[in-house]
């Protein structure tokens, strides 16, 4: 073989080697990406006390986006409330009278606020279907669990049945709650005729009902005390036309 087919065989060699480094480089790269993505969202998932989402292909395909503001100056497909570590019961005129007033976290001293917006940044007219959802629930502190949703203005307050299954228990004097749908489901609904521009605004509160039966802390087979609980909402897109 002469010098020259050497030297050629030699460059190529160490070119595919370099090639191969750069390949490995990038791919160890990307794993790592992916690990702290996926520690990201798994400590949100855990440590936040609520979260709401959209599927993010309803935000790439379809221009359905949320954000703590109504202007949309940093459009986003996830949303994180800051948590409170203790929480202690209180009752329904305890919630500022203008908690629906103001954007983002703005919680209580003893409640969780949060304010936030959906809107249709796409071209296509849609319905999207929002549900709210309970997880990691400890100590059954989902009996005392109170949530007012506000959905442009108009607020619902949602609690589970009473424990006899006798019906829906009051959050304020002969203000009756709407019922939890299922165990761990607050409530599911839909938003229609949703067209490009169009903006729903949404703002939740998350409580403890002292008033509620079961909101006890003795005796200790029966107590609240100590219980942790996670609401997590997500939108939906279902329809598009």
């Amino acid at each position: 073989m002469t010098d020259a087919k050497l030297h050629n065989t030699a460059f190529r060699v160490k070119s595919a080697s370099m090639l191969l480094k750069g390949l490995s480089i990038t791919l160890i790269c990307l794993v790592a990406l992916t690990a702290i993505a996926y520690v990201i969202s798994v400590f949100y998932d855990r440590y936040s006390s609520f979260t709401v989402s959209l599927d993010r292909y309803d935000m790439v395909d379809q221009g359905l986006t949320l954000s703590e503001t109504p202007t949309f100056e940093t459009p986003i497909a996830r949303l994180n409330a800051k948590s409170i570590k203790e929480i202690t019961n209180i009752s329904y005129d305890q919630i500022e009278q203008n908690v629906d007033s103001i954007n983002g976290s703005h919680n209580g001293s003893e409640y969780i606020a949060y304010t936030f917006y959906c809107k249709n940044m796409g071209k296509s007219t849609i319905t999207y279907k929002y549900g709210v959802y309970l997880s990691n629930v400890t100590k059954n502190i989902d009996e005392a669990l109170y949530i007012t949703l506000y959905v442009d203005g108009v607020p619902t307050t949602y609690a589970k049945i009473k424990k006899d299954g006798s019906g829906p228990e009051e959050y304020d004097a002969g203000k009756k709650t709407v019922p939890f749908e299922k165990l761990a489901t607050v409530v599911e609904n839909k938003i229609t005729d949703f067209q490009p521009g169009d903006v729903t605004k949404y703002t939740i509160v998350i409580w403890l009902n002292g008033n509620d039966p079961e909101c006890v802390d003795y005796p200790a087979e029966a107590s609240i005390v100590g219980g942790r609980v996670k609401v997590d909402m997500v939108c939906e897109i279902i329809e598009a036309s």
